[in-house]
């Protein structure tokens, strides 16, 4: 507060000597270094009460996380990924006990179809669930439709959807990224009963078969 008053007089002072010097006019003088004092404590009290300061600024909000204590950062979304060419060209079965599970088999329309049920033909159906590597508990590279047995080559298939209920489930972020979807055209389900599964490529390239399947009968 003093070193405030003595900064304002000094102030006066300066102004007066340097407007007298030049004018000879003390009024001038007078009111030039009022003027400027009373500026200078005007602008003081907008910089403190009026506009903000970076360093007094509030901070902007911070997003919303939906990480759990003790699970590590959220996994970013993702669009799915087309890995339908991971399932050209592969040979042999694959082993039992795969990592993920074959949830739900849909029509086009979005109908879920049931075990053993007796569904439309020329109709596209697409197979819902989710896949992982069980070794590393983490994403597979790819899933692959098998009707019959034999790998659905018309099939396509798309990994990387998000299902943070297996990442909840196995205490895994990575596995949020772990959905997928395989479209079966109609081309590949002709008359007749099918045996519906699904392959999980692990990391190691290997393939083994997602729990659950589906029984179904194309009229």
């Amino acid at each position: 507060m003093v070193f405030g008053v003595i900064f304002l007089f000094a102030l006066f002072v300066v102004t007066r000597v340097v407007i007298l010097r030049y004018t000879a006019n003390s009024l001038v003088a007078n009111v030039t270094g009022v003027a400027l004092a009373v500026a200078f404590v005007a602008g003081s009290i907008a910089r403190t009460f009026v506009l903000p300061t970076a360093e007094g600024a509030a901070p902007a909000a911070a997003p919303v996380s939906d990480a759990t204590a003790g699970a590590g950062a959220p996994v970013a979304a993702a669009a799915p990924t087309d890995v339908t060419r991971n399932c050209r060209g592969v040979k042999g079965s694959p082993s039992p006990n795969g990592f993920g599970a074959f949830d739900s088999l849909q029509s086009d329309s979005g109908a879920a179809a049931s075990a053993n049920a007796e569904l439309a033909g020329n109709v596209e159906y697409e197979a819902i669930g989710w896949a992982g590597d069980g070794g590393k508990k983490s994403p597979a590279l790819g899933v692959c439709l098998l009707v019959d047995g034999k790998f659905a080559k018309r099939a396509r298939s798309f990994y990387g959807s998000s299902r943070p209920d297996v990442a909840n489930a196995f205490a895994s972020p990575p596995l949020e990224l772990s959905g997928f979807k395989i479209v079966i055209p109609a081309s590949s389900l002709p008359k007749g009963p099918h045996h519906l599964a699904v392959a999980v490529e692990s990391l190691d390239g290997s393939f083994a078969l997602a729990p659950h399947s589906f029984d179904i009968v194309i009229r």
